[in-house]
């Protein structure tokens, strides 16, 4: 077991190693930059050569080059670099190099529809983006430079304005800010100053006004406001303080007792308690959303197999009302839907119970009326009526008979 801890730790360690740069100081990292930026500056204007494609193409053109999407790729050797223009709806949008191997390695240039340079930066397929990332704005005027090693961030990213004045200057270490940030007016004053640690805000931290003058000053610890943050106006004058305790505001209430004494009570703002339970509420959301999708199908289960075995119950009855038990009846023991059903099935069988035994009754008596009417065909048949006279048989008294059966 504690071989398998040691190596382990190990591991965690070779692992942060590799992902972190290998270089000692910034010095280094930044000489590595330099280096790089040689290769990126030395393509950054080289005229794009087309011996083949992309450019606008005619339309005999077009049949001829294997389109998808209208997107397609062209490899070409200018001098010794083996090149691939890429471009879309015949319009180029990126050129990248080739290594010995055929591999993407080098110098990648993108561009607009007019074929303006809008990035450039050095990547490939192994390391992704390495050295300097830099973009431009339509006017040629430099937008960006991000420092890349092993597509993360490492060293000082700064943004422009298009005017070309530095707007933010922040340092980064493993795609985390880490160290001094600063954002710039136009102007060139400061307008913010603030300091990290792994991603976090530490320390002191500044905000100012157009002309320079202090406009707020405070404390961070873990990324959390903590203490007193001072306010002032653009005279230079103090007008409020706040108070932070762990990123929550503290604020101070005078109260007067009825023996005239006043006391000063602090409490956590509201408004931070309100954020607090929105924080809360959102952080167990999801096991809250668990435990009703849980809750939900647990009664529908439930449900389910009330339905099931009613639904069981009633074909079971049925069936027995289709052979005419007349002991056949299903048992109503609720007010809902399934009692109402059940109650109505019971009352239509009642009414065809007493249906059929109407019939049967009706049956009974047609089969009588049919008797009396096969004598009466006798009778005519065997002793016409002009000789009954001369039978002994009394017919008037047989026919009354007959009619009263």
């Amino acid at each position: 077991m504690k071989k398998f801890f040691v190596t382990l730790i190990l591991m965690l360690s070779v692992f942060s190693i590799a992902s972190a740069h290998p270089f000692k100081s910034e010095k280094e990292l930044y000489d590595f930059y330099a280096k790089i930026d040689k290769k990126i500056f030395a393509e950054k204007n080289k005229p794009i050569v087309r011996k083949k494609f992309p450019r606008k193409l005619t339309k005999e053109e077009q049949s001829k080059v294997p389109l998808d999407n209208m997107n397609y790729t062209v490899e070409e050797v200018i001098g010794n670099d083996k090149l691939v223009y890429s471009a879309f709806d015949n319009h180029l949008m990126y050129i990248f190099q080739l290594n010995q191997k055929g591999k993407e390695e080098g110098v990648v240039r993108f561009f607009d529809e007019d074929e303006n340079l809008v990035k450039i930066c050095y990547g490939s397929d192994l390391n992704g983006l390495m050295g300097i990332l830099r973009e431009y704005y339509p006017n040629g005027k430099l937008m960006n430079e991000m420092p890349y090693y092993a597509k993360k961030l490492n060293g000082n990213g700064k943004i422009y304005y298009e005017s070309g004045a530095l707007r933010e200057d922040y340092h980064y270490y493993n795609d985390k800010e880490d160290g001094q940030g600063i954002i710039y007016f136009e102007n060139g004053q400061k307008m913010q100053v603030e300091n990290y640690k792994n991603g976090l805000k530490v320390g002191d931290y500044y905000q100012y006004f157009e002309d320079g003058t202090l406009a707020t000053k405070g404390f961070f610890v873990n990324g959390k406001e903590e203490g007193v943050f001072e306010l002032y106006n653009r005279e230079g004058k103090k007008f409020k303080e706040l108070v932070f305790k762990k990123g929550k505001k503290i604020e101070e209430r005078e109260i007067k007792l009825k023996s005239g004494e006043k006391i000063s009570i602090k409490f956590v703002s509201t408004t931070d308690m309100q954020k607090d339970a929105k924080e809360l509420s959102f952080k167990f959301l999801p096991y809250s959303l668990s435990i009703s999708v849980l809750f939900s199908i647990v009664i529908s289960l439930m449900y389910a197999k009330v339905i099931t075995n009613n639904i069981k119950e009633i074909k079971k009855v049925t069936e027995k009302m289709m052979e005419l038990d007349r002991k056949a009846k299903l048992k109503v023991d609720s007010n809902n839907e399934i009692g109402e059903l059940k109650s109505q099935i019971n009352d239509l069988y009642s009414i065809l119970l007493n249906i059929i035994d109407d019939l049967e009754i009706k049956n009974k008596e047609i089969k009588k009326l049919c008797e009396k009417f096969n004598i009466s065909q006798v009778i005519e048949k065997k002793i016409p009526l002009d000789k009954r006279h001369n039978s002994k048989i009394d017919y008037n008294k047989l026919e009354k008979l007959i009619e009263k059966l």
